[in-house]
């Protein structure tokens, strides 16, 4: 949280963009709120800006929600809405509803329209597109995208609703488990296997773990096949950590955290 916290004015400036763009600007302020409020440090001046640009933004995302209950990029411009991008929306402003008003019917019509999207082996199929493919990370299709809608449906209490749906979209993620030799699948799928505390769950922790790099005292997750060119000097840019490895360290990290059990080295 420290590169947040110190930079939490730049938090402050009033949500714009698309669909997507929209969102990177939301999350932030609630996970700030959800961490300065545990922690007693947060003022009344600061929990005003915050709010705010909370409100601001929740109803910017509506202007991207689509007349069937689901969220797109551009709203009706699109073809259709975005499997990824509705989850990623009710999850957030589920989170959100901690400190501003929320319509209900909004979450519940985003996730009526994702369960529609459920094919018939449990997977989530993905009709629109996602423009910001980093924020994506590699939830795309598949196992990594039916994680991510899993893990949204747990997070909105959903089970009440669509038990049955999310037990076998559960099934289907620990198959694809199996032969899996993506970083990113595996950490993204252990981190919702172990939400759902299924019985998988140290199977694919300990998958994780085999997948672990090291480099003296740090230990990470590359995921090769989304390497840069690395032989272009012109730009720090193209050093920096892909954001998909970044992305899988932090759901190790979360898992770790699940668990209760310490890495044995630092996460880079």
């Amino acid at each position: 949280m420290a590169p947040s916290i110190k930079a939490i004015h730049k938090l402050l400036y009033m949500p714009n963009g698309c669909g997507e763009q929209n969102l990177i600007t939301v999350v932030p302020r609630i996970t700030i709120m959800d961490y300065l409020s545990r922690s007693n440090r947060l003022t009344s001046e600061l929990s005003n800006q915050l709010i705010g640009g909370l409100r601001n933004g929740y109803q910017r995302q509506l202007t991207y929600k689509r007349a069937d209950g689901s969220f797109s990029t551009f709203g009706e411009r699109d073809r259709s809405g975005s499997t990824w991008l509705t989850a990623y929306a009710i999850r957030s402003l589920s989170l959100a509803k901690s400190y501003i008003f929320v319509d209900l019917d909004v979450i519940n019509r985003g996730l009526d329209w994702v369960i529609q999207k459920q094919s018939s082996d449990g997977s989530f199929e993905e009709p629109g597109e996602v423009h910001h493919k980093a924020l994506q990370g590699g939830a795309e299709n598949g196992a990594a995208l039916t994680a991510f809608v899993l893990m949204a449906l747990f997070e909105v209490k959903a089970e009440q609703k669509y038990g049955q749906q999310m037990v076998v979209a559960q099934r289907y993620i620990e198959r694809e488990l199996q032969s899996s030799s993506s970083p990113y699948v595996v950490s993204i799928v252990a981190y919702t296997l172990h939400l759902l505390d299924s019985p998988s769950k140290d199977r694919a922790f300990q998958m994780l773990l085999n997948m672990v790099e090291r480099d003296g005292d740090l230990m990470f997750w590359d995921n090769k096949e989304n390497q840069v060119n690395m032989t272009d000097k012109q730009s720090d840019y193209w050093f920096l950590a892909p954001s998909i490895d970044i992305e899988t360290a932090a759901y190790a990290i979360r898992t770790y955290a699940l668990r209760s059990d310490p890495p044995e080295l630092p996460l880079f």
